[in-house]
């Protein structure tokens, strides 16, 4: 296959701007994507995008990440029913230093450039910018923009400020046309609108043909809903805000139906690779085996072998039949931050399960232990019990009551 046709197969294709970009990525171009620092840090939704990109610079092109100093203190009218609460310069250019941490470590060894439109932009006068960009614009192509007539038709507050962004976007990809030989930028398919408006500009000023390919934007299975923060839920690659454990667990949770687009879009393995792990899940869908690689790819490349192995480690704990006293020192430490738990004096399985509060009473944690309901270190617990000689690591016993897991360690 050649690269596009690879590309479309993976899932990374929505629209081109004129066919004949298929043809004309098969020799090294110069390529950007542009990505608003309005929070520091990423989510999965950006995450398709960049995967995107990263897929053109391993196939040999020149690829420049645009961090959106300046745009990202506007405002985007796409995808949004009402204004974007402007950040300060001070807050923008915080989150563009954390952006810029994560993108190194997803792109890894290898050059890339990458560049802040605020270096360009803000030095710009007002009139400067209504004569040297604004006058190639007609209004009315722009009220026709999808974008905009959503946000008309919403009947909320729509400023001139957000109206003019797809203008500031254009003069990005004019910019870097003329300053590093950009021809091709790419983008989630909610940006058609500004990024088309790049390509007129460039074509008025220069008389230069430019392209333009968007990602289709990756929509949750279980809810229809895009992968971003706009929909509340946002699954982060920073650790402070989505724990490595927790972003394992997300793809972990992948419908069946969703993970075999899911490991084309998020992982380096490749289209036959993909085929040979579906077709194995398909003959065992309750092993899970497709998620298990899916989880493990994409949290590898995010957090590091490391906190892969070790989530990999405490989801078989918790949820599969992983004895405690297997899992690494690494995995233990997951599981006392993931994982409710108390440090307590007694060896008696009664009183742990009311210390740990998962009964109300010693009454109610004898009739769970009589009904089966608990375990610790992957034994069933019997009438009497004390955790002397049951499975721990170093001390910490998981205890499992139903679906509710909690650690224990004896003082």
């Amino acid at each position: 296959m050649t690269l596009y046709e690879q590309l479309v197969a993976r899932g990374h294709v929505q629209q081109v701007s004129n066919e004949s970009v298929a043809n004309y990525i098969n020799e090294p171009r110069t390529i950007y994507l542009g990505t608003d620092p309005t929070a520091d840090s990423l989510h999965v939704g950006h995450l398709a995008v960049f995967m995107l990109l990263k897929r053109l610079k391993q196939a040999g092109h020149n690829v420049v990440v645009l961090l959106g100093g300046a745009t990202g203190m506007i405002g985007d009218p796409s995808g949004k029913s009402d204004e974007r609460n402007l950040l300060t310069t001070e807050q923008v250019a915080q989150n563009a230093m954390a952006l810029k941490k994560q993108i190194t470590t997803l792109f890894g060894d290898g050059h890339f450039d990458m560049v802040n439109n605020y270096d360009w932009t803000q030095p710009m006068s007002t009139v400067e910018f209504l004569r040297d960009v604004g006058k190639y614009f007609s209004v009315h192509t722009l009220l026709g923009r999808e974008s905009i007539k959503t946000r008309l038709d919403s009947e909320n507050f729509f400023s001139y400020t957000e109206f003019s962004y797809s203008l500031l976007q254009a003069y990005d990809f004019w910019y870097l046309f003329k300053n590093k030989n950009c021809t091709v930028q790419v983008g989630a398919s909610d940006q058609w609108g500004n990024m088309v408006a790049g390509i007129e500009l460039v074509h008025k000023k220069e008389g230069a043909d430019v392209y333009v390919i968007t990602a289709p934007l990756v929509v949750d299975p279980k809810t229809g809903k895009k992968f971003g923060k706009s929909e509340g839920g946002a699954v982060w690659l920073d650790a402070t805000k989505t724990s490595p454990y927790m972003f394992y667990q997300f793809w972990l949770n992948a419908t069946d139906e969703g993970v075999e687009n899911f490991l084309k879009v998020y992982t380096d393995y490749s289209l036959d690779e993909i085929q040979n792990i579906v077709a194995e899940h398909i003959q065992n869908p309750s092993a899970r085996s497709g998620q298990k690689k899916l989880a493990m790819a994409v949290t590898t490349m995010v957090h590091g072998a490391d906190k892969a192995n070790a989530a990999a480690e405490v989801s078989g704990v918790l949820f599969g039949d992983a004895l405690s006293n297997t899992v690494s020192s690494d995995a233990i430490e997951m599981i006392q931050s993931e994982v409710p738990g108390a440090v307590g004096s007694s060896n008696d399985v009664v009183d742990v399960l009311v210390e740990l509060n998962l009964a109300t009473s010693k009454r109610e944690a004898r009739t769970l232990i009589e009904q089966g309901s608990v375990s610790v270190g992957g034994t069933k617990i019997t009438d009497g019990a004390t955790l002397d000689g049951l499975t721990n690591n170093n001390g910490l016993y998981i205890i499992k009551k139903g679906k509710s897991f909690a650690w224990y360690k004896i003082a």
